[in-house]
């Protein structure tokens, strides 16, 4: 129901104008009045998620790499020694399980990369090399 501006009479929604005055009536749209509604601004965008410490990480997937490749020493001695590193910079950034994962793995990789040279340097020293024949 629609009022009258003029006599505040209740007519029609499509009386075009009011019944008791006969003042003509504000038409009507059929679209629906949008109101403005205040803009909110944006959250801040946070650069990198707190709960991750990106130098456990590189030094956990360094120690994973020393330990894998402990057969290849010119691979796994600086993932070795730079995993340790980044383990121990992130255990000190921020106390957490990565750092600690990466930490025990570098240091595992690095000893057995150590064993596994010594045991062949051990082996090479110990052939009979004159019965090798060229």
């Amino acid at each position: 129901m629609a009022d009258c501006p003029n006599c505040h009479t209740s007519n029609a929604e499509d009386a075009k104008f009011c019944v008791k005055c006969g003042a003509k009536m504000p038409e009507v749209s059929a679209a629906p009045v949008l109101t403005a509604q205040p803009i909110m601004p944006a959250e801040p965008v946070k650069k990198g998620n707190p709960q991750h410490n990106g130098k456990a990480i590189a030094g956990l997937v360094l120690g994973i790499v020393s330990f894998v490749f402990c057969w290849f020493g010119f691979i796994s001695i600086p993932a070795s020694i730079v995993g340790i590193v980044m383990s121990a910079l992130g255990l000190k950034s921020q106390k957490s399980g990565l750092a600690v994962g990466g930490l025990i793995s570098a240091i595992l990789g690095l000893i057995l990369t150590i064993i596994i040279i010594v045991a062949i340097g051990l082996w090479i020293f110990s052939y009979d090399w004159s019965s090798f024949t060229y």
